[in-house]
């Protein structure tokens, strides 16, 4: 069949300089559009294409796509509205006002719908999903209302990742910056991140601009309190710790609330106040009480307040030396707050404060408060099929999945940092996301390249499958760099950053930080390789959890020969 095709002739249309301004969105749109055509008739992303298995290697974001292929996009878009101006309609470019309201998004009345329905089910969303939501986002469709910010940065903030909550809420600034909420919330993710002056600074504005509701003065003087925990200076800390007392109770004078008049109650206690202290209690477990039994009769058990009010009986509890019922309280808070790491430390924060001040112990409350520990990973590829010395063949996966899943309980590890090479870090995502564990990844470089570079390079394995659906089951996946360098540097890079990444996780959540390899003991292939990465770890002080590869080869493949030498040594029998 000869086909020719004969588009309009637009050759002599041109088009208004503001849409030439937004060719890039245009074009990006145009293969988003495609890129989500494909994926629902079950198309996923391939390293060449293959219309048997569905697999193109067009499938990834925008910003990867080589120029050629962007060009393509642009083309496809501003040839269609040149078409659009050849069969004489027109285009007009919308006010900047109009920009920003819901009425010029008429076209996307049905997303704005479908999103509206998305937020009001955040509670339901893990990291995961609301990582994905964030990422997705279109930033002039949510400009429309700071709702939208205010609803998902919440939720990041109870997933416990006050930095991408941070993310979320600056943009939502830059359309709303005198939103109360937004700033609210912007001091809350500063704080929870350890820029509690910062955050200090931005509460007392609000203060100062007449704001007194129990959230405002409640933050502000959580960083007063947080500020005193931080100083090493007596007259600061006793400056700190009274003006975290007046704002709380100020806050708790005005609104009544529970949790300011709880923390007024802990602070009247370390000031040594102690009938203050209980009175307050007093007062606070009463008006908890009844809105417990409130919410039970109209059958709200799983109101989003559950987990606090539960958690503040126990303190009230603490205070008044009850301590039979705290543990009672806290169980129960345990079991409401489930996966909700940031208040859990938060809780037992504030519950070693009351402890260590009334000179009580510690450890038997601490099983009410556990948070898992981080874990950053490092560990060898699965062996290319031209590797000449045995390491990780594909006989082991079993054994190695096997050992990952028996240390990560044993450590109780909930959240890791990893990149994502075939073979063992494939499998360790894989088995903390088979554990409910939150996973986190840093590729070295842009995700094309690493995967024709890392993960399909054995021919009739399902890597890059198994790759494509932890990278989309994880929590967040940062590009180190969009550009390949030479050499191991990406990749010490890479390492670098999960570490980074891990430590600052760890400090937030005031929990262990535990890095774990799966190594076989040999100097490794170069720089940035397992070898490497164990040796800068144990200088830095850490103690390396090691699954011992080399030991899992010899009891799994006897066949094989393992030397004291170096690993180019090694030979099969």
């Amino acid at each position: 069949m000869k086909y020719r095709p004969q588009p309009l002739n637009t050759n002599e249309v041109a088009l208004p300089a503001e849409i030439i301004e937004i060719t890039e969105q245009l074009a990006r749109n145009t293969h988003e559009n495609w890129a989500r055509q494909r994926m629902t008739d079950g198309w996923r992303y391939g390293p060449v294409r293959d219309d048997a298995r569905k697999e193109h290697p067009g499938l990834v974001p925008y910003e990867e796509l080589s120029e050629a292929e962007k060009q393509y996009d642009r083309n496809t878009a501003l040839e269609t509205l040149k078409a659009i101006l050849f069969l004489g309609y027109r285009l007009e470019a919308p006010s900047r006002e109009g920009l920003r309201g819901i009425d010029t998004s008429r076209s996307s009345d049905k997303e704005l719908a479908a999103l509206g329905a998305t937020l009001d089910n955040l509670d339901t969303l893990d990291l995961s999903s609301l990582f994905t939501l964030w990422q997705s986002h279109n930033p002039d469709q949510w400009a429309s209302t700071p709702e939208i910010y205010i609803n998902l940065g919440d939720s990041i903030l109870k997933s416990g990742e006050p930095l991408l909550a941070h993310d979320v809420l600056l943009e939502g600034l830059k359309h709303w910056p005198t939103n109360v909420r937004l700033r609210q919330l912007q001091a809350l993710a500063l704080a929870r991140s350890g820029a509690t002056r910062r955050a200090n600074s931005i509460l007392i504005q609000l203060h100062e601009e007449g704001h007194t509701d129990e959230e405002t003065l409640g933050l502000l003087a959580r960083t007063h309190k947080d500020l005193w925990a931080q100083s090493a200076d007596v007259a600061e800390r006793n400056r700190q710790i009274h003006q975290a007392y007046e704002v709380y109770s100020e806050a708790y004078t005005l609104s009544g609330g529970y949790w300011t008049g709880i923390n007024a109650a802990t602070m009247a206690l370390l000031l040594g106040q102690t009938d203050q202290a209980t009175s307050l209690a007093r007062e606070v477990r009463d008006s908890c009480v009844r809105e417990l039994d409130e919410a039970k009769k109209k059958d709200v058990a799983a109101s989003s307040n559950r987990y606090w009010l539960l958690a503040t009986l126990g303190e009230a509890a603490l205070i008044l030396s009850q301590w039979t019922e705290a543990k009672d309280w806290y169980a129960q808070a345990a079991l409401a707050g489930r996966g909700r790491f940031a208040e859990l430390n938060s809780t037992r924060r504030n519950a070693r404060l009351i402890i260590d001040a009334l000179g009580g112990e510690r450890e038997p409350f601490e099983q009410y408060f556990q948070i898992p520990s981080v874990v950053v990973f490092a560990g060898h590829m699965i062996d290319r099929p031209e590797r000449t010395t045995a390491r990780f063949p594909p006989q082991l996966e079993r054994r190695v999945h096997d050992a990952l899943r028996d240390r990560l309980k044993r450590l109780n590890a909930g959240v890791g940092y990893a990149s994502a090479a075939c073979g063992s870090d494939i499998m360790f995502l894989e088995t903390l996301i088979e554990m409910n564990g939150e996973a986190h990844v840093v590729l070295p470089y842009n995700r094309k390249q690493f995967m024709e570079d890392s993960v399909a390079i054995i021919p009739e394995t399902d890597w890059s499958t198994r790759c494509e659906r932890v990278l989309q089951r994880a929590a967040d996946v940062l590009i180190a760099s969009e550009q390949r360098m030479e050499g191991g540097v990406p990749f010490e890079y890479t390492n670098l950053l999960l570490h980074g990444l891990a430590s600052i996780r760890a400090e937030q959540l005031e929990t262990r930080m535990i890095p774990l390899v799966v190594w076989d003991g040999r100097e490794g292939d170069g720089p940035g390789g397992t070898s490497s990465i164990v040796h800068h770890w144990r200088e830095m002080g850490h103690e390396v959890e090691v699954i011992d590869l080399a030991r899992i080869l010899q009891e799994e493949c006897p066949e094989i020969r393992i030397s004291d030498e170096p690993l180019n040594t090694i030979t099969a029998t």
